[in-house]
């Protein structure tokens, strides 16, 4: 093996090679024998790397002077810009694809995390099973930590009343994300709602997988896929669900497939609002992408995607098929129907954080954030969910309660939200806690009436009109108000 200094020369042959490239070159490792090795692998053409690999044997054989000839470690390769936005999955785009996110370790390491058989769960038949569901609790602030445990509290009491009157339930919670960004935090939640559910299933969110704060430093966390690795270390060592559970009750079949996802910003296509329209909600206000907490969280690995990618609004589903990977990985590699081997379920659940169907995210017009649907949804979510046909998939991320039948699939958001939202929109999950969906003595539960879900159930999607709701123009002109009293009070020193 050999010369360590001749590392790029093969470049120049690379990329046009021939003519006077070729009949310089031996001057060029003269001059700077750094120049050997990289070309290797990094020609435009067949023959361009032909003669780059020919012209390496050779000087191998020539013996060059020089510390020897090492080839360096190659680099992760950059995905092809042919293959974002049209990766749909398998053939070459799909080999692609692997071929990159086998070079990213952190990914490699997120999905042997996640590469394990669906666990099979046997409830006694003395018990009722009952699922229930919840997302975006966000217990970094400490107003909903303590929402939490009053609220597991209370129900712990109910289950003990029942106990009493001779009905005992295995209760499971499907927690569509948003936990914690912090693993101790996430610890602590979990094991609060240990206390009255027998069985949680989770779907990681966007803030549950942020690289940020002491701690995130101290445990040398790496990118947001090292992040998401510990999280499912975390779970399973509490003996928390991310991976399918196949249930089994008095004889019938009750699949729950948790879904990890990430959204992408071509999602979205329907129209955006025009400037003169939302002047007024970004009236001195830092652009969307500047605003934006993900942005700045989170951090993947840059042969994957770069952070102009990123951050981009109109960003390809790169991360989106990443994600989509660590879930067919928790389904062993197969299609995510596969888990059922030949079962017919009685009742199947899946659950994601992101949202899977435009339907389910108001139209902009009617949007504080008309950006928000830049970052919410995913294609690839969607496409797996039409694969695995659930009766009741359970949603979060907009912090927009739903309860709507899309195509024979029931979908549902139940979140609790930030502490201001809970006296707004989300304050009937603040008053009565995770939402019962299920119980095997009284069947699926009827949908809750939700202000959207039963809007666009009336009515259809209108993009002629883009005129801001009231609400949204409310809004702003609260907003500017807060802002114009900060600047009197700046300027007159008080």
């Amino acid at each position: 093996a050999a010369p360590r200094k001749p590392q790029l020369v093969a470049i120049a042959l690379s990329r046009g090679g021939g003519g006077e490239r070729d009949r310089s070159l031996h001057r060029s490792i003269r001059r700077r024998p750094r120049l050997l090795g990289l070309g290797l692998g990094r020609g435009r053409g067949a023959m361009a790397r032909l003669r780059a690999l020919a012209l390496a044997a050779a000087l191998v054989l020539l013996q060059i002077p020089g510390e020897g000839l090492r080839l360096p470690r190659p680099r992760a390769p950059r995905l092809p810009g042919w293959l974002r936005g049209r990766f749909r999955g398998g053939g070459r785009a799909g080999a692609q694809l692997a071929a990159v996110l086998e070079r990213a370790d952190t990914f490699v390491a997120a999905r042997e995390a996640m590469a394990a058989a669906p666990r099979d769960l046997v409830v006694p038949d003395d018990m009722e099973l009952r699922v229930s569901a919840l997302s975006d609790i966000h217990c970094d602030h400490p107003h909903n930590l303590e929402w939490l445990r009053a609220t597991t509290a209370e129900l712990l009491m109910r289950q003990r009343s029942e106990e009493l009157r001779g009905r005992r339930c295995h209760d499971v919670l499907l927690l569509a994300g948003d936990v914690s960004s912090s693993l101790v935090t996430t610890r602590k939640v979990i094991e609060t709602l240990q206390k009255a559910y027998a069985t949680i299933v989770i779907a990681t969110g966007n803030h549950d997988l942020w690289c940020v704060g002491k701690e995130d430093q101290d445990t040398g966390v790496v990118d947001s896929f090292d992040k998401f690795r510990r999280v499912v270390q975390l779970c399973d060592g509490l003996g928390v669900d991310v991976r399918p559970v196949r249930i089994s009750h008095r004889g019938d079949y009750y699949p729950i497939v948790p879904v990890q996802s990430w959204y992408h910003g071509n999602w979205d296509r329907e129209p955006d609002l025009p400037q003169d329209v939302t002047a007024p909600l970004y009236e001195d206000l830092p652009a969307f992408e500047r605003r934006w907490s993900d942005f700045r969280f989170c951090r993947w690995p840059d042969n994957i995607v770069t952070r102009e990618e990123f951050t981009s609004l109109e960003s390809e589903p790169v991360l989106a098929e990443a994600f989509g990977s660590l879930t067919q990985a928790a389904c062993g590699g197969r299609k995510l129907a596969s888990i059922h081997e030949g079962r017919k379920p009685k009742v199947s659940f899946s659950l994601s954080h992101f949202i899977p169907k435009r339907e389910l995210c108001p139209e902009k017009r009617f949007l504080v954030e008309p950006l928000l649907p830049k970052v919410v949804g995913s294609d690839v979510l969607e496409r797996q969910l039409r694969e695995l046909k659930p009766d009741i998939h359970v949603f979060g991320h907009s912090h927009i309660p739903y309860d709507m039948s899309i195509s024979g699939i029931r979908y549902v958001q139940w979140p609790l939200g930030y502490p201001r939202e809970q006296s707004r929109q989300c304050h009937r999950t603040a008053k009565s806690g995770p939402l019962c969906l299920f119980a095997s003595d009284e069947g699926v539960r009827s949908p809750q009436t939700t202000y959207w879900g039963d809007y666009y159930i009336n009515n259809k999607r209108d993009f002629t009109e883009t005129s801001l709701a009231p609400w949204v123009l409310d809004y702003a002109h609260a907003r500017q108000r807060r802002i114009d009293d900060i600047k009197r009070r700046a300027s007159s020193g008080g």
